[in-house]
């Protein structure tokens, strides 16, 4: 035997019939495995099932998961700036400001702290009107801190107008 005759029998074996039963068991061995790997992160437990139905969901609407609510929310707000009452205008307005800090939660992660400190976590760009939206956080505190404050129905769309525009940025609206 020389070396030509071992590379041969290496590269083309006598035992096609063998190797062509090796690789159907091995190609289905490996079926097998990758479809239990799929069955277990589907349906073996809970949180992996809800995970991938919520990337689903983010994937084929191109929004964030729960966007939805935050929408139903946001329609309630603004009606209220059709009542002619000021307190419905400030109510408004602060709830504008928290629907806007559950959208950093719900989005960002931004769990803890204040709402200023979550505005200061934000990446660069996240909102554009961040200076806007800091200066709408200061009424709405004033608002819940002062019960005589006076807020004017043009005011209080701007300010909502700014809450939208931020919430817009967080793809929830």
């Amino acid at each position: 035997m020389n070396l030509t005759d071992i590379v041969s029998f290496i590269i083309y074996p006598d035992i096609t019939g063998w190797l062509l039963a090796l690789k159907t068991l091995f190609l289905i061995v490996s079926v097998l495995a990758a479809g239990f790997i799929i069955w277990a992160a589907v349906f073996g437990t809970g949180w992996s099932k809800w995970w991938f139905i919520y990337d689903l969901k983010e994937f084929l609407t191109f929004r964030p998961y729960g966007a939805g609510r935050f929408t139903k929310q946001w329609a309630q707000i603004k009606k209220r700036l059709d009542s002619e009452k000021e307190t419905e205008w400030k109510l408004a307005v602060t709830e504008a400001n928290s629907l806007l800090e559950k959208a950093l939660v719900a989005v960002e992660n931004l769990l803890g702290g204040a709402f200023e400190e979550k505005l200061r976590r934000l990446g660069p760009g996240t909102i554009l009107n961040l200076g806007q939206v800091r200066e709408s956080h200061k009424v709405s505190n004033d608002i819940r801190l002062d019960p005589d404050y006076k807020l004017g129905l043009e005011q209080a769309k701007k300010i909502l107008e700014i809450y939208e525009s931020a919430l817009k940025d967080l793809d929830v609206l």
